[in-house]
C-alpha cells in the first residue's frame, strides 16, 4: 500500500481558444489566457470547469468535464496554454475531490455566471447562487479547500491571475500541441469523477501506440468507451471507438 501521508498533486490548466467569447475577453483585458480548469488526476486530465456544453454554441454553459486526447492537427487547435501543478496534503486533495464530485453529480443545477464575468471586468464581485464562471469556480475550490490563500475573492479572479501565484509550478507553457512527449507518457491512468474517461488513451500511450499523439493534443469534452468493467484493461487487439453522440470541443469558455 502507498503512503497516504505523501503530498498529492493537482493541476491548473489555463488556455485561450479561438471562440468569439474568448477573443472578446482577450480584446477587453489583453490577458494571455481566458479560460481556467482544474484537474486532480494527472496532467492529461480530466479537467473540470464552467464552459459551453456544446462546441458550436456559447450557451447553454455550465459545469463540464474537459479531457485531453488525440485529435487531428489544424491551425485552430494550436491553443496557447499554461499547465501548472500544485502540491497539496492528502486531506486537501480529498476535500477537492469531494467538492467536485458533489457538484458534478448535480451539475444540472449549476450555470455559467455571465453577469459575474462581466462585473469582474469592472472589478465588482458578483456572487450568484449556483452560478460560476471558469476562474471563479477554480479559485473558489482552491480557497475553500485550503489549497491556496487568495489576495482577492474568487468572483474577482481572472484566468491570467493564476500566473501570479508563486505556489504554482509551471509544467508546460506554449501551444498545447507542443507539450513534451515525456509529460503524456509518464501520466497516470486517469479516473474521472464520472468514470475512466481516459482509460483507452492512457492504455495506448503506455503501449507506445500513440507515439505521435503529443504533436496533436487538444482538450476534448468527450469520453471514450471504457473497458468491460471499471479498472480493467482493454482486451488484446481490441480497437477503441468513441461513444455515439459525443461532441468534440476545445477548451472553450
Amino acid at each position: 500500500m502507498g503512503n497516504t501521508t505523501e503530498a498529492r498533486t493537482i493541476y491548473i490548466l489555463l488556455t485561450r481558444s479561438g471562440t468569439w467569447f474568448s477573443r472578446l475577453i482577450h480584446l477587453a483585458t489583453a490577458d494571455s489566457y481566458t479560460h481556467a480548469s482544474i484537474g486532480l488526476d494527472g496532467p492529461i486530465g480530466p479537467f473540470y470547469s464552467f464552459a459551453r456544453k456544446y462546441s458550436h454554441f456559447a450557451l447553454p454553459a455550465g459545469l463540464v468535464e474537459e479531457q485531453i486526447g488525440p485529435e487531428l492537427r489544424t491551425k485552430r487547435q494550436q491553443v496557447p496554454c499554461c499547465l501548472y501543478e500544485l502540491s497539496v496534503s492528502p486531506e486537501i486533495y480529498a476535500s477537492l475531490r469531494r467538492q467536485i464530485s458533489a457538484m458534478y453529480a448535480q451539475r444540472q443545477r449549476y450555470h455559467y455566471n455571465l453577469l459575474g464575468a462581466l462585473s469582474c471586468f469592472f472589478n465588482l464581485p458578483l456572487d450568484r447562487r449556483d452560478h460560476y464562471f471558469c476562474s471563479q469556480f477554480v479559485a473558489g475550490l482552491l480557497r475553500d479547500s485550503g489549497a491556496l490563500e487568495l489576495s482577492k475573492p474568487p468572483a474577482l479572479v481572472r484566468p491570467a491571475d493564476f500566473c501570479q501565484i508563486h505556489q504554482l509550478r509551471t509544467v508546460h507553457q506554449g501551444d498545447m500541441g507542443a507539450c513534451p512527449p515525456s509529460l503524456w507518457r509518464s501520466a497516470p491512468i486517469s479516473h474521472s469523477i464520472r468514470g475512466p474517461t481516459s482509460r483507452w488513451f492512457s492504455f495506448l500511450l503506455r503501449r507506445g501506440r500513440c507515439a505521435s499523439a503529443p504533436a496533436s493534443l487538444s482538450v476534448l469534452s468527450f469520453s471514450l468507451i471504457p473497458a468491460s468493467g471499471p479498472g480493467s484493461d482493454p482486451p488484446p487487439g481490441h480497437r477503441p471507438t468513441g461513444a455515439p453522440g459525443h461532441r468534440i470541443s476545445g477548451p472553450r469558455p
